[in-house]
């Protein structure tokens, strides 16, 4: 019966853990969401909360509030261990809480300072000046209180930002120790070093140097200076013969132009023609 017992108060106990993980809690209200949710009574609850210690995945934090003692519980994520909860981690709780409470208050002022202005309307409309003034004095109080309350939310919340900023840019600096010690650690074992690369370097521009020169050199024309000369000889004794054959040509046109006979001449005509015009 013992053992079935303990099963019971462990299931419990990993339920509360993964309903509050990772959040600090006060320890009533933590009591009252497991009665609500888990339908857990108050004895169940510190039975749980036994064995959650037992197995480090909870954490405890005393602190006096006023004449009492709060006690704040903080619940691991499952799987890993529990911390114990840090000076900055009760701050912000503290933090939180008080912003919870303000605005609490302000809700409730403001719906105190809207009655008793609606109550100062109700009177005017009654003629009853004096109880309007009393209502309209009593709703000014309560918007003094409003504004004061306001403003210590906007405080609160403007610690909370810079808190979350500070812890923020705790975790991005040792990320970038991190990352900077891998970097060095990699490099280290790479065996990688600036020499290195800028013999690496040396060398590329060296062999594309090579590279370009071997290029150049097989683009260059093979044939010698002499042989250019005689092939520019060849090409202008073909032009020469070119230009002379025109120029024959030419002439021999000329020649066949002069031979024409004029249209119209009595030699143009055959003599057949010449005979048969004589009948």
């Amino acid at each position: 019966m013992a053992f079935i017992v303990q099963e019971v108060v462990e299931n419990q106990a990993t339920k509360l853990q993964k309903m509050l993980q990772n959040r600090l809690i006060s320890q009533s209200e933590a009591m009252r969401l497991a009665e609500e949710s888990l339908s857990l009574s108050p004895e169940g609850f510190v039975l749980a909360i036994h064995a959650l210690l037992c197995q480090q995945k909870v954490a405890t934090h005393c602190a006096p509030i006023g004449e009492s003692e709060e006690v704040v519980l903080k619940f691991a994520v499952p799987g890993e261990k529990i911390q114990a909860i840090s000076k900055i981690e009760y701050s912000i709780y503290r933090l939180e809480m008080m912003e919870q409470e303000l605005m609490k208050k302000i809700d409730a002022q403001e719906e105190s300072a809207k009655r008793e202005e609606e109550k100062a309307r109700e009177y005017i409309k009654k003629s009853n000046r004096n109880l309007a003034k009393f209502c309209l004095s009593r709703r000014n109080v309560f918007l003094k209180n409003l504004e004061k309350h306001t403003k210590a939310i906007m405080n609160i919340q403007e610690m909370l930002s810079k808190i979350h900023d500070v812890t923020l840019n705790k975790k991005i600096l040792q990320t970038y120790k991190l990352g900077g010690k891998s970097l060095q650690d990699a490099l280290k074992n790479s065996g990688i070093t600036a020499e290195m690369v800028d013999q690496t370097v040396d060398e590329m521009r060296e062999a594309i140097q090579v590279s370009d020169e071997v290029e150049a050199a097989l683009g260059t024309d093979l044939s010698s200076p002499a042989d250019n000369a005689e092939l520019e000889q060849e090409l202008a004794n073909l032009l020469e013969e070119d230009a002379a054959q025109k120029i024959q040509d030419d002439d021999i046109l000329r020649k066949l132009e002069a031979l024409r006979i004029p249209e119209g001449s009595p030699s143009a005509h055959t003599p057949r023609q010449t005979e048969t015009s004589q009948y």
